[in-house]
């Protein structure tokens, strides 16, 4: 009998992995039965575990727990596990296909992180000079009409200065 399951792996995520569990289809005597391997292996073949932890077994650098129930595994990879009972001529095959649905890192795709952060930086910095241009420009327009009209009251002395305003506002004709 053979299964596939498609998991995501934030589904399946533990606190130090990823774990996958024996499917349900397979009755649990089966998995205490003596007389029935289990295995665990990659999509590659390589075998990972028995289902069984055994002391002075060398585990895969991948496994990080096992049980006949489960086995947890450093990276969310695509998983095969099969049961094979030698007096009954029984055999469970089940597939677990993956999708990574994690946070991608930096390494995995460079070019469209390295994109999205020019994209989203560029427009910001060309927004930031436009206004910085903006108020530069205001601040000397007004600067420069300042100063002319500063330079009027600096070149005239008080008196003089009463004269130049009188003298504006309303023209006068002397009498001698």
């Amino acid at each position: 009998m053979e299964n596939t399951t498609i998991l995501s792996c934030k589904n399946i995520s533990a606190v130090d992995g990823y774990t996958y569990k024996v499917p349900s289809s397979i009755p649990s005597a089966v998995l205490q039965d003596e007389d029935c391997e289990q295995e665990w292996k990659n999509k590659a073949g390589e075998f990972l575990s028995d289902g069984q932890h055994h002391a002075n077994k060398t585990e895969h650098r991948l496994v990080l727990h096992e049980s006949r129930k489960n086995i947890t595994v450093s990276e969310c990879i695509d998983l095969h596990h099969s049961v094979t009972c030698h007096g009954s001529n029984q055999k469970f095959i089940h597939t677990y296909q993956v999708i990574n649905d994690t946070t991608l890192s930096f390494e995995q795709q460079p070019n469209s992180t390295n994109s999205t952060i020019i994209s989203l930086i560029l427009p910001l910095i060309l927004i930031v000079l436009l206004i910085v241009g903006l108020y530069y420009t205001r601040y000397n327009k007004k600067k420069k009409s300042r100063v002319i009209g500063s330079h009027i009251s600096e070149e005239a002395q008080p008196d003089q200065a009463m004269e130049l305003v009188g003298t504006q506002s309303t023209p006068r004709a002397y009498e001698d």
